[in-house]
């Protein structure tokens, strides 16, 4: 039997179908941009499904059995540009215990905060879940506890006026208005770290991150946690929810 590959391009194909209705084989989400499972050597800055690579934007992190620790000012770039389209960024992250500070998880501010986006934990007596876009801050009632694996993710919907902006702890979210009418670009790509906010002070530790070219809907982000836990599981990491 022979099969034949048609020059055929689907448009769109990134997208719709209800992640719930789709499994890959390769254990990476359907649909995403790029699905890095971070662990002992550099291979895994490959990612998985569409093997989508993370580059180092400068000094390498210091890599675990299951996670990459990732210092302040430094980050793995993914090859995804900001071009002011909808996101969605899922995550498995921790904070070791340390300095209290702003700590960038993954996303592309700029110093200044003038433009780009990221998930963060914010700093002094705040230390919560927070979240920026085109110069003003969300800040989630989800705090994080030090050393222990959560599951967070943002939708920014660029298409929408209002609720544009939902926040993720496991399946709970909360729902913000940003206003997209004068967003600026990041001046780099999308990355786990701090690639160019720059005044993080704590390292963050990541052993999964998935980016989605799309605001996915509540039950897709939930879906993606079902099986952030489970992969995750597997590996060795228990995520606790908020």
């Amino acid at each position: 039997m022979q099969f034949t590959k048609l020059p055929i391009t689907v448009p769109g194909a990134r997208a719709s179908l209800p992640l719930s209705s789709v499994e890959s084989l390769a254990g990476d989400e359907p649909s995403a941009f790029g699905h890095w499972v971070l662990g002992p050597s550099v291979e895994s800055y490959a990612g998985i499904g569409d093997d989508v690579a993370l580059t180092d934007q400068a000094s390498p992190p210091s890599l675990g059995a299951n996670f990459a620790n990732i210092a302040p000012t430094n980050a793995l770039l993914t090859p995804l540009a900001d071009t002011g389209q909808s996101i969605t960024i899922c995550t498995v992250a921790r904070f070791p215990a340390s300095t209290n500070g702003v700590t960038m998880i993954t996303g592309n501010l700029a110093v200044g905060s003038a433009s780009g986006r990221s998930m963060f934990r914010a700093g002094g007596t705040a230390n919560k879940f927070s979240f920026r876009g085109n110069g003003t801050t969300h800040t989630s009632t989800f705090e994080p506890t030090d050393d222990t694996w959560h599951f967070f993710a943002v939708t920014h919907d660029t298409t929408q006026i209002t609720s544009n902006v939902r926040m993720f702890a496991g399946s709970t979210f909360e729902t913000f208005d940003d206003d997209i009418s004068g967003y600026a670009n990041g001046p780099t790509n999308f990355a786990l770290g701090d690639p160019g906010f720059t005044t993080s002070a704590r390292n963050i530790e990541i052993a999964e991150c998935i980016y989605f070219e799309r605001a996915l809907s509540t039950a897709d982000i939930q879906t993606v946690f079902t099986r952030s836990v489970a992969r995750m599981a597997d590996r060795g990491v228990t995520v606790v929810a908020l």
